[in-house]
């Protein structure tokens, strides 16, 4: 079956509660059978690489063929005023881990970690200690904060696991000749429920550099290595010399809030592995802002397949050839990430192997900063670069790494991946999206009206499928979801609404009329009129009026 499930997206808020469940250890990835194997596997991309220290280098690639000048190569620098790592001549990268805020907020750092129960009672977690691994000094000048190592926290009063590791980390875009100040480029965030258990081959992180003369070279670039990452039996969320974090399933029906302090250069979207989302950010100094997310833990779906040499063919070579570039040689297993869209292509050549189910499936809490600009005609509306619009999360196996795009009617966003969890069951798709309000009416150029959702969840034969969508607005955010959707190709649409209010009439003014008066009939008084007698020589006039006068030239006799 080829799997090329797409979801169009329409979003909602909606909350779960599942009984809560004794942890257990995450499932590891399975070992490439004995033998002459292939094969391929799907995770979420961890960009550090599971390191757990922080590293500050000069960063010099060159090819790897080239023996000129054996000196040119990356290196690992413990501060700015490290004699290795000359700013004014050189390009410096930092990878910062950050740990617990103290005193004033001068550099990004974790404020706060808090459990919910089922039951809604609140722990709050303390810092206990940093894990064992390289760290590099900090400066103000430049804008550098402290590079820490993993943070590990934890409460007595927790039922379960009582423990949780803290990473959080910021890639800087180097100070250099030419530019005073380090730039956070990526923000990366994630927690994870341990048990600590002994494991012998565990060792402390620490990073090499890879000088022209190590036989690694031709395969690092020159880029630093790092050594301490692989526990073999287990995985760690951390570890040390002898010692490893195994990480534990988070519990069920549980909710985890995280406030870190973030630079306020980061904008625009934030997308990741997280379930009924609410996200606040506030201000906390000239520089920074708080974030604080409070979500559930989504259950992500994982594949990791293998395939005997003796099956190799024209589908599986040209899948090796267009992803890696690299000829599919036998021992080879290759490695596809959630967050790009051409993974269903090797879902798709894995396909009789695969079964259309999830080799393992573990449950994961983490967001990142999201790099991709929207799309469409949203960009306007949806874009920013001095504020946060809002956050995407789904366990979807396959997503797309971006905002929702807008086609002029609906918000839009792509999904794909297996229809069956590991052990036979259907998986059921979970999708959040929270954008700011204003972003929402910039879009569809509503009022400050309240809004609706039209939001429906089509199978590809066009027959509607049964999914739980809802919509919620709350403090200047727009929340929307979709859950409980399979993966037999939906197409998931929402289409905001806003009913026309239509303009309230004028009142029309209330004409009051006077009881009626009885009238008095007015009667005329006769007027009495006088009779006088005017003279002119031995002429003579009598004149009769009310007040009579003689005529000119007469006089009253």
């Amino acid at each position: 079956m080829k799997i090329k499930t797409i979801l169009f997206l329409s979003l909602v808020f909606t909350l779960a509660t599942i009984p809560a469940s004794q942890a257990k250890d995450t499932q590891l990835v399975p070992n490439p059978p004995n033998g002459s194997t292939f094969g391929m596997t799907l995770s979420d991309y961890n960009f550090y690489g599971g390191n757990s220290g922080s590293l500050l280098q000069v960063v010099k690639i060159q090819n790897s063929n080239s023996t000129e000048n054996p000196n040119q190569f990356s290196r690992i620098c413990s501060s700015i005023n490290d004699p290795i790592c000359d700013a004014s001549q050189e390009t410096l990268q930092a990878t910062a881990i950050l740990g617990p805020c103290e005193g004033k907020y001068l550099d990004p750092c974790i404020e706060s970690l808090e459990v919910f129960d089922t039951k809604g009672t609140r722990y709050a977690l303390d810092f206990q200690r940093f894990v064992s691994g390289p760290t590099f000094q900090g400066d103000q000048a430049t804008d550098l904060p402290a590079g820490k190592t993993i943070s590990l926290w934890g409460s007595k009063d927790l039922p379960n696991v009582q423990n949780f590791s803290v990473q959080y980390i910021i890639d800087y875009l180097g100070k250099s000749p030419t530019a005073a100040k380090f730039i956070p480029r990526t923000l990366s965030v994630g927690i994870s429920p341990y048990v600590v258990r002994a494991q012998s081959l565990a060792k402390n992180n620490r990073f090499l550099e890879v000088p022209p003369t190590d036989p690694l070279y031709k395969f690092t670039l020159g880029a630093i290595r790092s050594e301490g990452g692989s526990s073999y039996d287990a995985n760690c969320a951390w570890q040390e010399n002898g010692v490893c974090g195994v990480e534990q399933e988070f519990e069920e029906g549980y909710t985890y809030q995280l406030s870190i302090a973030i630079p306020k250069s980061f904008s625009g979207w934030l997308q990741g592995r997280l379930v009924d989302p609410a996200i606040n950010v506030r201000p906390i100094s000239e520089n920074l802002n708080i974030l604080t997310v409070r979500a559930g833990a989504a259950d992500v779906p994982r594949i990791a397949v293998h395939e005997d040499y003796s099956m190799k063919n024209e589908k599986y070579d040209e899948l090796f050839k267009n992803n890696r570039a690299y000829a599919l040689n036998s021992g080879i297993s290759m490695g596809f990430f959630s967050d790009q869209l051409n993974s269903i292509d090797a879902i798709n050549a894995f396909a009789s192997k695969i079964q259309d189910k999830a080799t393992l499936k573990s449950t994961k809490w983490s967001f990142k900063n999201n790099s991709y600009g929207p799309t469409g005609n949203s960009s306007n509306c949806l874009a920013s670069d001095s504020k946060l619009m809002g956050i995407v999360t789904t366990n979807s196996m396959i997503y797309e790494s971006g905002v929702p795009s807008f086609n002029g009617q609906a918000l839009e966003y792509k999904v794909a991946g297996v229809h069956y969890n590991p052990d036979g069951t259907v998986f059921n798709g979970k999708y959040d999206l929270i954008l700011r309000s204003d972003a929402a009416r910039c879009l569809y150029k509503f009022s400050a009206a309240p809004i609706s959702a039209e939001i429906s969840v089509t199978g590809s034969d066009g027959d509607k499928k049964v999914a739980t969508t809802s919509l919620t607005e709350k403090d200047g955010w727009l929340h929307l979801a979709a859950y409980n959707f399979t993966f037999s190709q939906p197409t998931i649409k929402m289409i905001l609404k806003q009913e026309l209010v239509a303009p309230a009439p004028s009142p029309t003014p209330e004409v009051v009329v006077a009881p009626n008066k009885a009238i008095t009939p007015q009667v005329a008084v006769p007027t009495k009129k006088i009779s006088i007698t005017c003279i002119k020589g031995k002429m003579t006039k009598k004149v009769t009026a009310t007040n009579p006068k003689c005529p000119a030239g007469y006089k009253k006799k």
